[in-house]
């Protein structure tokens, strides 16, 4: 059923979705991780030429550290790569594969007063207030009850554009416009 007042989707969650969320949510402790790899890479390398360092002219300094910085980055890049693609992947993989709900088709009802999520004979019922924000990705829409979990919808559980705009559109019409950040 589909108007502007109402909507109802339903679809299953796959990896690939449990895993596109993860990714996206975990961006911001990429990039921290990332930085703070790079600072104590790069302290360390300080440390080591110190000695060398020491009485040594600025320019020389300079000569001297900036390969150790651009080893620094080149390693921090590694060790980002090798968080993201193996041990982020393999924690989102675990979780997945241990949430069983998450593999059962989901039913959703949005209308104005919030969203009726329908799993098995189990009922939950949200209304707008309770999402802190709500982010469109390409394949999927987030809608965050709290910093760490959200409502995952692929596009796919929509079965139109007509659909998905009517989404955005109730969306849009009962959350504060700072809250969404939609294309």
């Amino acid at each position: 059923m589909s108007n502007n007042d109402e909507l109802s989707i339903k679809g299953k969650l796959s990896l690939e979705d449990f895993l596109t969320y993860n990714k996206y949510h975990s961006k911001k402790f990429i990039k921290i991780y990332f930085i703070f790899s790079f600072f104590i890479l790069s302290a360390l390398f300080i440390i080591i030429e110190m000695p060398q360092l020491l009485g040594a002219s600025l320019l020389f300094s300079i000569i001297v550290l900036t390969p150790k910085f651009i080893l620094a980055l080149i390693l921090s890049f590694l060790v980002i790569l090798f968080v993201k693609k193996i041990i982020l992947k393999r924690q989102a993989t675990k979780e997945y594969e241990s949430d069983q709900l998450a593999k059962i088709e989901t039913s959703y009802t949005f209308n104005n007063e919030g969203i009726k999520q329908q799993v098995r004979r189990s009922n939950n019922h949200y209304s707008w207030s309770d999402f802190r924000l709500a982010i469109e990705l390409e394949e999927m829409f987030l809608l965050y009850v709290s910093a760490r979990k959200a409502l995952v919808l692929p596009k796919r559980f929509f079965s139109s554009n007509d659909e998905i705009e009517s989404f955005k559109n109730i969306v849009s019409k009962n959350m504060d416009t700072s809250k969404i950040k939609f294309n």
